[in-house]
């Protein structure tokens, strides 16, 4: 191997680690030994006594102590990755205030859906329940808002990825967001709050079966005939 070659061979490995490709720098932990790694350490100590900028200098001595996860002196792979994982998650950006208010709108709306059928239809059956098997098996009104509130969550779970189908096909869709921003606090919580605005008023709007259910006024037992 001449010696042009194996210049060219160190400049593009140099390239490589300085674009921070990920095969390269797992290649390059799991080669280093426990002295070459501690001369890395103290070179990179040196360039911060000089001022060199951190993007110039991106390790430092804490990085290396970060990586090492279990305090042994050594650097595997695994614990490089886990680091690399670490750094870029740190470089994750929060998500916009545009972004989190379509993430509300778009938890609220198959929500408000949800909570509209449920609440229509435990009315509906509940009414139906009371006025035909109450008088026969002598159940009580608390009984039959049960069984209408179990057929309505039965019919919930069937009907529910049509109501979110439905909202998508409308245009309501979460933002383009990554993993990490959609794992964000502030994210998670945008989208509970409009999960929870939606399904509070889908089931008021669910009510309206209230408006024509009528019941004949009680006889009061001390009326006489």
């Amino acid at each position: 191997m001449t010696s042009s070659t194996t210049k060219e061979m160190n400049e593009e490995l140099l390239v490589a680690i300085q674009s921070g490709d990920p095969a390269v720098l797992k290649q390059l932990a799991s080669a280093l030994t426990q002295k070459s790694a501690n001369r890395l350490v103290e070179e990179l100590s040196e360039q911060k006594k000089l001022n060199v900028h951190k993007s110039q200098a991106p390790l430092s001595v804490q990085d290396f102590r970060a990586m090492d996860a279990n305090k042994d002196g050594v650097i595997t792979a695994k614990e490089f990755e886990t680091f690399l994982k670490e750094c870029e998650a740190a470089k994750v950006t929060e998500p916009t205030r545009q972004q989190l208010w379509m993430i509300a709108i778009a938890s609220a709306v198959p929500f408000v859906g949800f909570g509209f059928m449920d609440n229509a239809i435990m009315i509906l059956a509940g009414e139906v329940i009371e006025a035909k098997l109450g008088v026969a098996f002598g159940i009580t009104t608390m009984a039959a808002a049960a069984i209408g509130n179990l057929i309505s969550d039965v019919c919930g779970v069937g009907l529910g990825g049509t109501v979110e189908v439905i909202a998508v096909r409308m245009g309501f869709q979460q933002p383009n967001l990554s993993a990490e921003q959609m794992h964000m606090k502030a994210t998670r919580l945008m989208s509970n709050l409009g999960a929870a605005v939606g399904v509070s008023f889908g089931c008021f709007l669910g009510m309206f079966p209230l408006l024509f259910i009528t019941h004949p006024p009680k006889k009061d037992p001390d009326d006489s005939p």
